[in-house]
């Protein structure tokens, strides 16, 4: 013969069937005494007491709570068009540099990077506009050598003809 049958309690929130002491759901976590997943006791929000010893201003019960404010020294991330500007001029500093090479293709695109990089100081990527600037700059500045390099006759004496103007 059998023994006498447990009672079975059912869980409110999910309807599993669980033996009649059961304080606590095992399948969702239901607390029969409290309802449904209830918070342990403990210290309330802003019941803070600092202990012994330390100085607590008064107006201030608690020093560890603080607003939500930006810390000092904290730069939220610029977005905008400041941005995009620092990363043309980056790209196109950086396309200068080959494309100088291409039938001077590459002096708008050096043109067109220190402006971009101008307007680009303003934003968040500071770093990407000084890059493109400073790879414009480069480029300009073998432009310049390759014209003196021309305008000297350096072909010619590279060739073994004249030896520059006279």
């Amino acid at each position: 013969m059998a023994g006498p049958s447990q009672p079975v309690k059912l869980c409110p929130s999910c309807g599993a069937s669980l033996p009649g002491d059961a304080n606590i759901c095992s399948t969702c976590g239901h607390n029969f005494n409290t309802g449904p997943y209830a918070q342990p006791p403990g210290p309330q929000m802003g019941s803070f007491t600092p202990p012994p010893g330390t100085f607590n201003p008064p107006g201030y019960a608690n020093p560890h709570l603080q607003a939500n404010y930006p810390r000092s020294g904290y730069d939220p991330p610029a977005t905008g068009a400041a941005d995009g500007f620092a990363i043309a001029s980056l790209v196109l500093g950086i396309l200068s540099i080959p494309l100088l090479c291409l039938c001077y293709t590459g002096v708008p695109f050096a043109l067109l990077a220190l402006i971009f990089g101008g307007l680009g100081l303003k934003g968040g990527n500071r770093g990407m506009a000084i890059a493109g600037v400073i790879c414009a700059g480069i480029c300009l500045l073998l432009l310049v050598c390759v014209l003196i390099f021309i305008g000297t006759g350096g072909f010619g004496m590279m060739l073994g003809g004249q030896q520059g103007f006279r």
